[in-house]
């Protein structure tokens, strides 16, 4: 993923902690230029929202940041359901699983998942960040 100049970034952050999407939010609009926040609190809205934009690509996000432990649709099952998706589709995004889970087989699920370009431990950091802005392979 290659911007340009002028171009926005379209983040999603799947979370069902209020206070995890506040940081994530805060964390990526003063860090992250041209960045634009969308916040959902489960995998289900989120698969939702890219059923109802599928053949938007500027409504598609350029990253996705996917907790892992949440009502309705965890983040596996997210995972499960964004596989059936157009190619097109799952090119785009870059998905991040970004979770405060200590279940070593939970974490290693999500590193070997191939929808997901890297697990991460919450809360993000500015460090945190910047792996995954030179993860997504972007000219900020």
């Amino acid at each position: 993923m290659v911007l340009t100049k002028t171009q926005s970034i379209l983040i999603h952050v799947v979370d069902d902690v209020e206070m995890d999407l506040y940081i994530c939010n805060y964390v990526i609009e003063r860090n992250w230029e041209r960045s634009i926040v969308q916040k959902f609190t489960d995998g289900l809205q989120a698969i939702d929202y890219l059923h109802q934009h599928k053949g938007l690509p500027e409504k598609i996000p350029d990253v996705i940041l996917l907790d892992i432990n949440m009502p309705r649709m965890n983040g596996f099952e997210f995972l499960d359901a964004f596989q059936n998706f157009p190619e097109s589709v799952r090119r785009k995004c870059k998905i991040f699983v970004l979770s405060s889970t200590f279940d070593a087989l939970e974490i290693k699920k999500a590193q070997n998942h191939p929808c997901v370009v890297s697990f991460i431990e919450k809360p993000i950091s500015l460090e945190k960040l910047e792996k995954i802005k030179r993860l997504c392979n972007s000219e900020i």
